[in-house]
This record gives C-alpha cells, structure tokens and sequence, in this order.
C-alpha cells in the first residue's frame, strides 16, 4: 500500500501529512526580501520531529513568518478524519507515542485514554504503593474517586491531616 499524502489543514500549500505519520514541506516558489532579486523555488523536505520526554513527536509549522508547533498525531488525525469533538482527545492505540501512523490513532475520551494506558501498561500511577507523604496505599486508607472522567486514589490519612490543619487555622484567626 502506497503512502497518501494530504494537506494540513490551516497550513495549505505549505505542508502535507502522510499517512504514515510524516510531515513535510510543500515545493513552492518565494521571494527573498530584497528588491531586485528574482524568485526562487523552495524544494519539498520532510521535517524531521521533535520528540518530548514523553515520547510524543511534533513538528514546528511557519506561516507568515511565525511558527506553531504541532503533535504530529492531533495533525493526522485532523487532516483525515477530521477535528476533534469537544472533550476528545488522541488515543494510540497500540500505546507508542512514536507510533504515528493513522492506523494506530483514534479520537476518543480522557476515560479512553487513561484506560488505554493501564492496559499497556505505561500509566505512570498504576504501581504507586505510597503516597507523597509515604502513606500506604491499602483498601482501608485509599479513597477511590474521578476527577474530570480521571481515576484517583487519595490517601484518606493525608486528607485528615488536611483537614485538622485547616480546623487549627480556622481556631487560630477567630
């Protein structure tokens, strides 16, 4: 199967996104900013990504003189299937963040995506046993909750703690 190229949206006639995951340059004809010098034709390139601590790529788009970086997935899956609806956020399926080819991107929730993560086994959290403050996490001292459609544990000593301190704090000022 050939690799198909499309056009970034926003970035028309300046950028294409493959299929596979690539960006590159489209071969377009500018003109240097001195007068009197005769246009010249900027060959296509592919870029060549940045990638973060965390593994994700992204790539620094120019329009106008001014530069925007870009993940290289939400670009994929904007320019293919289309923006996200709102509260949707990119998932990799097979939990490779390098992994950029659209076959291996979905839009889905952060529910999806933290999901995704414990079942590949790369959520950060997931084999924490302590606290910060050094609490066992056990069934009796761990509260289970979701905030913003996230699971969390809170350790049910450190939120006692909280709140006699801030029951000390109130007797204090009154």
């Amino acid at each position: 199967m050939s690799e198909q190229w499309i056009s970034v949206v926003g970035y028309e006639g300046l950028y294409e996104v493959s299929d596979r995951g690539r960006v590159r340059s489209v071969e377009r004809v500018y003109h240097p900013g001195r007068p009197g010098t005769p246009a010249r034709i900027k060959p296509s390139r592919e870029l060549r990504p940045d990638v973060n601590r965390k593994g994700y790529h992204a790539v620094k788009l120019y329009r106008n003189g001014k530069g925007k970086a870009f993940p290289i997935h939400r670009l994929v899956l904007i320019s293919f299937v289309g923006p996200p609806h709102l509260g949707m956020e990119t998932c990799h399926n097979n939990g490779n963040p390098g992994d950029n080819r659209l076959s291996n991107l979905r839009w889905g929730t952060s529910a999806e995506n933290v999901a995704d993560q414990i079942s590949h086994g790369t959520q950060r959290n997931k084999f924490r046993t302590h606290c910060i403050h050094g609490h066992e996490f056990t069934l009796e001292n761990t509260y289970h909750l979701t905030q913003n459609g996230r699971p969390r544990r809170m350790c049910k000593q450190c939120c006692r703690n909280r709140e006699q301190a801030r029951r000390q704090t109130r007797k204090a000022s009154a």
